[in-house]
C-alpha cells in the first residue's frame, strides 16, 4: 500500500488548510494513477495543519510543511 499524506502550514483557517491538503493528495494520486499505479493501492491521508513534519505554532508560514509525502509499506 502507498499512503499519500498531504500537509499545509498553519497560516489561515483550519477548514481551508484541510481542503488544500486534500487537493494536494488528490493531485498526486491522479498523477500516479495516470502513470499506471493501481488506484486501490493508494490511500489518501490529508493531514492539513496537523501532525506536521516541522511542528510550529499557529499562523506560522513554514515552507517544508506545504508538501505531500509518499509512504510505501510492503508485506510484513
Amino acid at each position: 500500500l502507498v499512503e499519500i499524506i498531504g500537509f499545509t502550514d498553519t497560516v489561515g483557517p483550519v477548514e481551508f488548510n484541510v481542503w488544500l491538503a486534500e487537493r494536494r493528495v488528490r493531485s498526486v494520486i491522479d498523477a500516479l494513477v495516470r502513470r499506471g499505479v493501481p488506484n486501490e493501492t493508494l490511500i489518501a491521508v490529508p493531514k492539513g495543519p496537523f501532525d506536521l513534519p516541522v511542528p510550529t505554532g499557529p499562523n506560522v508560514s513554514e515552507p517544508i510543511n506545504r508538501a505531500v509525502a509518499v509512504q510505501v509499506s510492503g508485506p510484513s
